[in-house]
């Protein structure tokens, strides 16, 4: 009989309209130092657009590309917005310069309740970039209303969500079941969810997680599961990976990896088994 299954806890193992808009994000009022927002529910949202609408205006539209959510330590995120005017406008960046599409990348602290935009492009009528720049990066905004809405729209964005576990299989391959390990008799058909004050698997619970999007290795991988990416269904030497980890009261580390794939489907390594994952849809 296999042995039970165990979370890896070793850190060893582990106006002008652009204007107008820009000045909205930090209306009051504002959140304070730690308050976390609420995801917002947004309307007539197809997962499987890449573009998907967050704020509807008369003078423009502001919508959120769907893949762009980047995770970072210490409560930071990012995703990318893109902000369409009725009609084109002159750059106050560039005078003489004209843009109908503001494409931003914004990033958020959860903990400070705050924002910076990281990187703006400006498309003309055609698509065309005609300004791209970074604005100061040490400028951070308190979050207000408009803000707070792109937040929301940011932290419903994959790979955060509900995931229910479809399968689990072992390093070597083989199917786990709960014939042959009592531990999965318990997680078959449960629930891993994935936000950004919480992470559990099943009745597992850590209220702190800090989580890291990147990459692993082919070779790394193999360090973690003693087999290759290709050996469990993973195509090429590099896999876009989030990297999970939550600190247990004992003060030690528990750490898994979180592959997310096409049309709601997902991987989580953790413990050296593989859970296989399918998005829950309300």
């Amino acid at each position: 009989m296999r042995s039970r299954l165990r979370l890896i806890r070793s850190p060893v193992q582990i106006c002008v309209v652009a204007s107008c808009f820009l000045a909205l994000l930090s209306l009051s009022p504002t959140l304070t130092a730690g308050q976390i927002i609420n995801p917002l529910v947004i309307g007539d949202r197809n997962q499987n657009k890449e573009w998907q609408r967050v704020i509807t205006a008369q003078a423009s539209n502001i919508e959120i590309s769907s893949s762009s959510l980047i995770l970072g330590p210490g409560g930071l995120f990012s995703a990318k917005f893109r902000t369409i005017l009725s009609k084109s406008e002159e750059a106050y960046e560039k005078p003489g310069v004209k843009y109908k599409t503001r494409l931003e990348t914004i990033q958020f602290d959860s903990k400070k309740g705050a924002y910076r935009i990281v990187e703006t492009t400006l498309l003309d009528s055609s698509e065309k970039p005609v300004l791209t720049y970074a604005p100061k990066m040490e400028t951070w905004k308190a979050v207000g209303p408009t803000a707070a809405k792109l937040y929301g729209a940011a932290v419903v964005l994959p790979p955060f969500g509900i995931w229910r576990i479809s399968g689990i299989r072992y390093a070597d391959g083989k199917s786990a079941s709960a014939e042959n390990d009592a531990q999965f008799e318990k997680l078959y058909g449960s629930d891993i969810t994935v936000r950004l004050e919480r992470f559990s698997i099943g009745r597992e619970v850590c209220s702190t997680p800090s989580y890291e999007s990147g990459s692993l290795s082919d070779a790394e991988f193999a360090k973690w599961m003693g087999r290759s990416l290709k050996d469990v269904g993973f195509a090429g030497e590099k896999i876009n990976a989030l990297k999970i980890r939550c600190e247990t009261k004992a003060g030690s580390s528990e750490l898994h990896f979180l592959f997310t794939g096409p049309t709601d489907t997902a991987t989580l390594l953790s413990g050296g088994a593989l859970f296989d994952l399918a998005k829950f849809k309300y």
